[in-house]
C-alpha cells in the first residue's frame, strides 16, 4: 500500500508533492481554509439546533420534552441500580396576577430570574427544565426524601428573599413546591409526575410557599 493512501485512509485531507507550484499549493491551502470554515459552520449550526430542540427559549433551562426524557430514564436507572430519584415540581404563586399588573415583559423578566436561581441551586447531575407557563421541575438523581426536602426548602427561601425585577421597584415572588421520590413514590416516570404534581397542588391549597411533604 502506498503512502498516499495510507495517509488517505488515516483521514488527511490532502496530500502536497515535493516541488509543487506555488501557484497551486496556494489554491489548495484556500481550498483547506474553505473547508474548515464550512465544518465549523455546520458545526455551529448543529450546536445551534440541538439547543433549540433541548432548551427552553426563555430562561434557557431544559425544556418539557427533555425533561420527559431525562426522568424515564432516570426512573428506569433507579428501579435497575436500587437508588432514589426525586422529582420537585414547582410553580411561582400567583403568577397571572404579576402579569395583570406589571406586564407580560415583567413576567418574562420573573421567569428568567426565577430560571437562574434555580440553575443556581442544584448539582451539576441534577436536571432542571421549565416545565410549561410558571412551572418548573427539578430532577434530583440518587436523591431521597429527606435530601430532597433540603434542596427544595432552600429553594424556597432563596426564592422569597429574591428582590425580583431589580432597577425598578422590586418585586417580592414565592414558589410552591410538590415533592416525590422514586421508588418509595411512584415506579414510572408517569406516576412520579402524578404524585409531585398532588404534592404541589396540596402546596397550593395549604397556603403557598411552602414545600410538600412537609
Amino acid at each position: 500500500m502506498s503512502d498516499r493512501i495510507r495517509a488517505i485512509e488515516a483521514g488527511a485531507d490532502d496530500i502536497l508533492s515535493a516541488g509543487m507550484d506555488g501557484r497551486e499549493l496556494s489554491v489548495r491551502l484556500q481550498h483547506l481554509l474553505r473547508r474548515r470554515d464550512q465544518l465549523r459552520q455546520m458545526e455551529t449550526q448543529y450546536r445551534s439546533a440541538l439547543s433549540a430542540a433541548t432548551s427552553d427559549g426563555l430562561t434557557g433551562l431544559f425544556n418539557h420534552a427533555y425533561f420527559k426524557r431525562f426522568l424515564a430514564l432516570e426512573v428506569k436507572r433507579s428501579l435497575r441500580q436500587g437508588h432514589p430519584t426525586a422529582l420537585a415540581l414547582m410553580d411561582i404563586d400567583d403568577f397571572k396576577s404579576c402579569n395583570d399588573s406589571l406586564g407580560h415583559l415583567a413576567g418574562d423578566r420573573i421567569l428568567v430570574e426565577f430560571g437562574l436561581l434555580l440553575r443556581q441551586s442544584i448539582r451539576e447531575i441534577d436536571l432542571a427544565a421549565r416545565y410549561g407557563g410558571e412551572e418548573f421541575g427539578l430532577v434530583l438523581p440518587y436523591t431521597e426524601a429527606g435530601g430532597a426536602k433540603v434542596v427544595a426548602e432552600r429553594l424556597r427561601s432563596r426564592v422569597e428573599a429574591h428582590p425580583f425585577l431589580q432597577g425598578g421597584s422590586p418585586k417580592r415572588v414565592t414558589v410552591s413546591i410538590g415533592l416525590a421520590v422514586c421508588p418509595a413514590d411512584a415506579s414510572s416516570a408517569e406516576e412520579l409526575i402524578r404524585r409531585s404534581d398532588q404534592m404541589l397542588y396540596r402546596a397550593k391549597r395549604e397556603g403557598k410557599n411552602r414545600v410538600c411533604p412537609s
